[in-house]
């Protein structure tokens, strides 16, 4: 075990839900926001091989807990493949929770 004083480099916290979309105002003034994955508004395509490991892997005999990490450079739809299998591959008897390890907002320090 060990124990700091010093702020976690990270946070774990469940997987949000989608949030509802940006009004249309919004999007017309940004239409970038639009393509957030915490919106859902893009479908998520194709990845057949990949979803398919990661079912495999969550229908497997690691045990009651199992943990798989998703890494990569921004933008390569890592919160989208967490969001589909969320969605379409927790239900059920398997009981799934879905997780996500989150960085703090950096804080504002005066000089």
């Amino acid at each position: 075990m060990t124990i700091t004083l010093s702020r976690p480099v990270y946070r774990v916290e469940a997987f949000p839900s989608p949030r509802s979309r940006p009004g249309v105002e919004q999007a017309r003034a940004q239409p970038s926001r639009l393509l957030l994955s915490r919106y859902e508004v893009v479908p998520f395509p194709g990845r057949d091989v990949l979803v398919q490991k990661l079912v495999d892997w969550m229908g497997g005999p690691e045990g009651p807990v199992s943990v798989r990490l998703v890494h990569g450079p921004g933008g390569q739809g890592k919160t989208r493949l967490a969001a589909f299998l969320a969605r379409e591959h927790t239900a059920g008897a398997q009981s799934w929770q879905v997780w996500q390890a989150r960085q703090p907002l950096p804080t504002a320090t005066s000089p």
